[in-house]
């Protein structure tokens, strides 16, 4: 079993790769995405059925593609975090560490963020041990013990409901290896 669940775990990371080059062609043709996401929940669905709870969860998570219709309009959204990307090529902040493992990073990375390669995402964070063996868009899953061994220079909450919490662990693990890090959605400190 537990080779068979590498496999699948496998196949569904390589499914959430090929997800975002599909995401990247139906958005600049504005294609509907529903087709895809409901063979995704098909697949959770087989996956449940089947006595596979956690690859079902796994598959929900990480494969459907986040609507663009969403009550935030996109370009709000994105356009915070294309001001931060400039703020990380201006000061030379290459190596980001996204801390959150949800929807929200889901929604980031399917936005195709960072779209300047000089930028490079080296770990997502998320204090749930369970993900830590899993991963979003093929960028890995860690706790914060672990973030040590990927060196960024910038730690970012990837959270708008949660930001000022996470923001707090960011400072924190920030200042332990001597990164920086920023807010997205607020300036409050």
């Amino acid at each position: 079993w537990a080779q068979d669940h590498q496999f699948i775990t496998y196949c569904i990371d390589q499914a959430a790769a090929s997800r975002d080059a599909v995401h990247a062609n139906l958005t600049r043709t504005r294609l509907r995405i529903e087709n895809w996401n409901s063979e995704t929940n098909r697949l959770a669905r087989v996956l449940r059925e089947s006595g596979n709870h956690k690859l079902a969860d796994h598959a929900a998570s990480t494969m459907p593609i986040p609507s663009t219709e969403s009550p935030q309009a996109p370009s709000d959204f994105i356009n915070h975090w294309l001001d931060i990307q400039d703020d990380c090529l201006a000061n030379a902040l290459t190596r980001i560490a996204l801390y959150g493992a949800g929807r929200h990073t889901s929604k980031l990375l399917a936005h195709h963020w960072p779209t300047d390669p000089k930028l490079q995402i080296v770990a997502i964070i998320d204090d749930n041990p369970e993900k830590s063996n899993y991963s979003i868009a093929t960028i890995p899953i860690i706790t914060p013990d672990q973030l040590h061994a990927t060196a960024p220079d910038l730690v970012l909450p990837s959270s708008d409901i949660h930001e000022a919490t996470i923001y707090k662990a960011c400072e924190s693990l920030a200042e332990s290896l001597n990164a920086q890090t920023r807010r997205i959605y607020t300036t409050q400190p």
